[in-house]
């Protein structure tokens, strides 16, 4: 063999290696690089899917912070405490009297025949056109509305259309639902029951066992103030 053609030899198996040595290097580069695009988009898929975990579990609470309608409070505010039984009588109550009420009212107190009186005392009836028939008492009579304040100090104050009928310092209450009605000295002078809602108030009247003729007359008066009709209260009231 020539020495041409062993160089020609020597320069093909020197090509043949670094033919070999490059495709060996191109093929662990690819696969270095198929690796590494791998790597870098499984860190981008978790970094998303714990971005949207977050997102989904915050989201809630910012809703809570910034809408004032999904607030709620930690506790609700305890209810105001119901107002005692004896307060109950308190306010401005409105009355109505006609002559059949108070009959009615009479004889509920065990006072009829005291009636006739009362009706020209309290204003329904006039002495000079009052029957003399006590089956006919109303006849002629005038009935009237009353609006009556009750204050804690035991002071009532009673008007009559426009007119003030009544300013004084007349009741106490006592437990067991009892209304004692005094008189100008503060004295006791009746003693009457009553049962008071958010709504109406009604008296009961019953003559003591032993009562005499001035007893009997400021029964009448308490029964005929108080106790003939069912008391409304009115707005004023609150």
């Amino acid at each position: 063999m020539s020495i041409d053609a062993r160089l020609r030899e020597e320069i093909q198996r020197a090509m043949s290696a670094i033919e070999s040595d490059t495709e060996s290097g191109l093929d662990e580069a690819r696969a270095r690089g198929h690796r590494r695009l791998m790597f870098r988009r499984t860190s981008t898929a978790i970094a998303i899917a714990a971005t949207i975990a977050i997102v989904a579990i915050a989201t809630p609470r910012v809703l809570d912070l910034t809408d004032p309608g999904r607030h709620q409070p930690a506790a609700t505010p305890s209810p105001l405490p119901d107002v005692p039984p004896e307060q109950m009588i308190l306010g401005t109550w409105r009355s109505e009297i006609t002559c059949d009420a108070f009959l009615r009212g009479f004889e509920r107190a065990g006072i009829p025949d005291m009636a006739a009186r009362w009706l020209v005392n309290d204003g329904l009836q006039t002495a000079s056109t009052q029957p003399a028939n006590d089956d006919d008492l109303c006849r002629g009579a005038r009935g009237f509305s009353r609006t009556h304040t009750l204050l804690s100090n035991g002071t009532v104050i009673t008007h009559q259309g426009q007119r003030l009928a009544d300013d004084c310092r007349c009741f106490q209450l006592a437990p067991g639902h009892t209304f004692i009605v005094l008189g100008g000295n503060g004295h006791p002078i009746a003693t009457l029951h009553y049962r008071a809602d958010a709504d109406t108030l009604r008296f009961e009247a019953a003559m003591p066992t032993h009562c005499s003729s001035r007893c009997r007359g400021h029964f009448a008066w308490a029964v005929g103030n108080y106790a003939v009709s069912v008391w409304h209260r009115t707005a004023e009231s609150g």
